[in-house]
């Protein structure tokens, strides 16, 4: 009984097709996932120490009727802890002193974020005391996070580029397993569509023995992925 073979230009193509399809749905689930990961973290400690910074600086307005000209040596609120380096300055996650601003009436209490500059976007945000609202403490749990503007949401690049820091992990492990699910789903690809087949044999059965093959690959690249969320532990 003759047999009739793919070419196989064909067969890379589709199979290349499948792989990148495999490769972009689960990189995608994963970096939704990533929004809300321990990888916010930095900017989450650095929001409430914000807050808190705030809340002393109330308390000193509400005593002494006017606002403090720096944050050097503020008395904390009661019952709350702000780290301070050795000059006695708020600090924040990545280690540099808080910023503070004030014109006498108004006042504004920042960090520049990851990349110490003003600005940014994604994890590169300057979170600020403008970012709280009317919220004195915000929580410590990630919810909060959904106070901040979409420019402090992690940009593609950043998901792609996280290598994580300090007890934090970044999004490689994501990223791996996405890239082996495409490479699977390659080899599989290409070797389903390379088998042959029989003259009146139904070519259906080709395809969905290859959409079976995707779907369990792409089910498991998505569960494994993710397993792989970035945590703080």
């Amino acid at each position: 009984m003759m047999k009739q073979r793919v070419p196989l230009v064909s067969r890379l193509v589709v199979s290349l097709a499948v792989a990148l399809a495999v490769l972009a749905i689960p990189c995608d689930v994963a970096y939704q996932q990533y929004w809300g990961s321990a990888a916010r973290i930095p900017q989450e400690v650095t929001l409430v120490d914000i807050a808190k910074v705030r809340k002393a600086i109330e308390a000193y307005r509400h005593e002494r009727h006017a606002l403090p000209k720096t944050l050097r040596g503020l008395p904390p609120a009661e019952n709350e802890y702000v780290h301070v380096d050795e000059s006695g300055v708020p600090f924040d996650w990545w280690l540099r002193p808080l910023h503070h601003w004030t014109d006498g009436t108004h006042y504004r209490v920042s960090s520049y974020g990851r990349d110490g500059r003003p600005g940014g976007v994604g994890l590169d945000y300057a979170v600020s005391s403008d970012d709280l609202g009317t919220q004195q403490t915000p929580t410590t749990s990630w919810w909060s996070l959904a106070k901040l503007p979409k420019q402090a949401r992690p940009t593609f690049g950043q998901f792609l580029s996280d290598r994580g820091e300090r007890n934090i992990q970044g999004s490689t492990g994501m990223i791996l397993v996405c890239a082996l699910g495409g490479m699977a789903a390659f080899v599989l690809s290409i070797r389903e569509i390379g088998v042959p087949m029989s003259r009146g044999e139904a070519p259906t059965r080709r395809w969905v023995r290859l959409l079976i093959a995707i779907g369990g690959t792409l089910s498991m690249a998505l569960v494994i992925a993710a397993v792989h969320v970035p945590s703080g532990h």
